[in-house]
């Protein structure tokens, strides 16, 4: 009691000081797209409230007093500061405060960036809380926000329920702070839902549009768009934009030269309609596809800037390419000769490789046998047979032919990855369970022109498989759960935040524009409307989180001796 009684007198009768502070925020005039009419922030209508480590702390709060233009910073013109003061400090009753409340009782939300308090009695140096996240005003948010003390602790048990939507089950408004999961659901109603035991798929952020019978409802509010229809949530066209939480997307600062998200879109439908071809969707000459790097801005491929035009057809190229162009992450090493199939036999057959030593055995220089050739490691498989042959009879009744590959290269004494057998596989007729009709090609030893073309042709369906085996929305699951789970100063926290930003507001986008029906993805790679249904088979079947990073992925595909 003594102990007690000694610290609430040494309370009262503490000496009592000022402490003055700086709130540096970015107004929302200042971003560009914003085309509603805006009141300037009145800092009257903004209190920031303090917190010691057990309490909130009635008295200890402060209005915001707009700061002189002289005191701008020249370096971030879109900055505006207000200045902050506490009267009647008890430095033993407050200590250093380690939280803030900071409350927006103006019409419009702005981007607050951080607030400096100085010469807080016991701080060796400024005290500064940094935000850079939106705050709407008062009346927008619907979770409890009283003035009751809690502890700290407390205080952030409950800011974590609202992040992760434990009391908002319901549909999410701009100024909601929620990141919870959901299924890609929204691709188009004709689309399967990725995302479950059979088709499992990253998950994407919840918007909570509701699904419903009837016709499409539009609720505006903000520029964000709610879409209703039976089953799936609507697919949102391109003009149109989806949930994500505001901290989370793309602002673009009228000073900054950096394009807007629409710009950007401009920019990629312009691309496209460059590279879009006659009115049958096919190039009629090798000379057309060349033409694309006459008429834009896309960069002339290295090899034939070189001068040859037709150094991309050499064998060299293609292994080059293989390992340095737009998917090097699939060729392995071969282990047993023949390839053998993954598949379910009982479901697809016979699916093993029909490719033979006497096909290959010719063009591994000095090994006797295939068998000595994998002993030295110096033969190679890049394989999407499995991946694709499920696929081929759906997708060979479009307008577009592919065949499952499987490419065979050798790794010469001159260090070049060079192929040696291509198999191409289709399905046989009728039931699956018949199993895989293929033929192998091997590079022309001769001048035989049909021999030559049919090779070429070889290695183009191998092109396309390859190109067709692209990536997954990896990272939206972890943008979500590192805000769910880690408190903002946590140092995890701080070492992932700046490689998430943009990645929720670009995945919608992406929504959008090109993974969903008709989208982009299925316009150009081969799988067409089934391009986002195989990724999921390929994350099904063939992806593991701790395999993904290097040197595992390197040592997994034993491409590096370890």
């Amino acid at each position: 009691m003594k102990v007690l009684l000694h610290r609430l007198t040494r309370g009262l009768f503490a000496e009592t000081t000022t402490v003055k502070g700086i709130v540096v925020l970015v107004e929302k005039d200042k971003f560009k797209d914003m085309t509603a009419p805006l009141s300037p922030i009145s800092g009257d209508l903004v209190t920031v409230e303090l917190y010691s480590q057990d309490a909130l702390l009635g008295g200890y709060s402060s209005k915001l007093e707009k700061c002189s233009d002289h005191d701008d910073d020249p370096n971030h013109k879109e900055y505006s500061k207000f200045k902050l003061t506490f009267t009647n400090w008890n430095e033993i009753k407050m200590g250093v405060p380690p939280a803030l409340k900071i409350t927006n009782n103006n019409k419009d939300e702005f981007l607050l960036k951080y607030i400096t308090l100085d010469n807080v009695p016991g701080a060796e140096d400024s005290v500064k809380f940094l935000c850079n996240s939106w705050v709407y005003p008062q009346e927008r948010y619907s979770y409890p926000r009283n003035s009751e003390r809690h502890k700290l602790h407390r205080l952030r048990e409950g800011e974590l329920r609202h992040l992760r939507s434990e009391n908002n089950k319901g549909e999410l408004k701009e100024w909601d702070r929620v990141y919870d999961y959901a299924t890609y659901n929204d691709l188009g109603d004709d689309r399967p839902i990725l995302g479950g035991k059979d088709l499992p798929y990253p998950r994407r952020g919840r918007t909570g549009r509701s699904l419903t019978h009837g016709d499409l409802n539009l609720v505006i509010n903000y520029n964000i768009i709610q879409y209703l229809i039976d089953g799936h949530e609507r697919r949102p066209d391109k003009n149109q934009v989806i949930y994500i939480p505001r901290d989370e997307q793309i602002n673009h600062l009228k000073t900054e030269p950096r394009p807007s998200s629409e710009a950007v879109a401009k920019i990629i439908t312009t691309l496209s309609e460059d590279v879009t071809v006659n009115d049958d969707n096919y190039y009629g000459s090798f000379r057309e596809v060349l033409a694309l790097f006459q008429g834009t801005k896309l960069p002339v491929p290295g090899v034939i800037e070189a001068g040859d035009e037709n150094a991309w057809r050499d064998d060299e190229e293609f292994g080059r390419e293989m390992i340095a162009g737009v998917h090097p992450l699939h060729i392995r090493l071969l282990k047993k000769f023949p390839p053998k199939s993954k598949l379910d036999k009982r479901k697809y057959g016979d699916q093993d490789s029909k490719i033979s030593e006497d096909d290959i055995i010719n063009m591994l220089e000095d090994f006797t046998s295939v068998d000595k050739a994998i002993e030295q490691k110096r033969l190679f498989i890049l394989d999407h047979h499995d991946t694709f042959m499920p696929y081929l009879k759906r997708i060979n009744k479009t307008s577009t032919k592919a065949y499952a590959t499987r490419t065979i290269l050798f790794f010469t004494k001159e260090e070049k990855l060079m192929p040696v057998a291509i198999e191409l596989s289709l399905p046989k007729d009728g039931p699956d369970e018949n199993g895989a009709d293929s033929t192998v090609f091997t590079p022309p030893c001769d001048n035989d022109p049909h021999k030559y073309a049919t090779w070429q042709l070889a290695k183009g369906y191998v092109a396309v498989n390859d190109s067709g085996y692209h990536q997954l929305y990896m990272i939206e699951p972890f943008v979500i759960a590192t805000n769910r789970q880690l408190s903002v100063i946590h140092p995890i926290y701080k070492l992932l935040h700046p490689h998430f930003r943009g990645t929720m507001s670009i995945n919608a986008r992406a929504r959008t524009i090109l993974v969903n029906a008709d989208g982009k993805i299925e316009r150009i790679f081969f799988q067409g409307k089934y391009a986002m249904e195989s990724s999921s088979a390929v994350y099904k079947n063939n992806w593991a989180f701790n395999k993904q990073g290097l040197p595992a992925d390197l040592i997994k595909r034993q491409v590096l001796d370890s």
